[in-house]
């Protein structure tokens, strides 16, 4: 019997990426079908008291980086701190995953292609921009 999980994501965010290969490995080991359900974090702040990355105190945001640093080393994976493309439109990324969920696609592995293409590949993911 197939387990189902609910796998609730940021779809740009750098501990998506970073947990997301382990989380699909823990899956398959057990037989489960993931649905992958992204979250809007611009709904998400005003809601909780969160801020944008951009708004956020500079010392925030530096402590963010060094958190980084530190499960980039932990984990020993490959990850541009600071991708040049960075923040990521997450809009184009959640409705392909919406997409292949309905079609019966993988959109985990869809996920970690999209994340490992803003935070290794440092690929351009916004629409329309250079």
């Amino acid at each position: 019997m197939s387990r189902v999980v609910d796998y609730y994501l940021i779809p740009a965010a750098p501990y998506s990426y970073l947990g997301g290969e382990r989380f699909d490995n823990i899956a398959r080991d057990r037989d489960a079908m993931v649905n992958v359900l992204p979250i809007d974090l611009t709904k998400v702040f005003p809601a909780t008291g969160g801020l944008p990355l951009k708004q956020r105190a500079p010392e925030r945001q530096a402590y963010r980086l060094q958190e980084l640093r530190r499960w980039h080393d932990y984990l020993e994976m490959p990850l541009v701190i600071e991708p040049k493309f960075f923040p990521v439109d997450a809009d184009p990324a959640s409705l392909m995953f919406i997409a292949a969920r309905r079609q019966g696609l993988d959109a985990l592995t869809l996920s970690q292609r999209l994340l490992r293409a803003v935070w290794v590949e440092e690929a351009n993911m916004n629409l329309g921009s250079e």
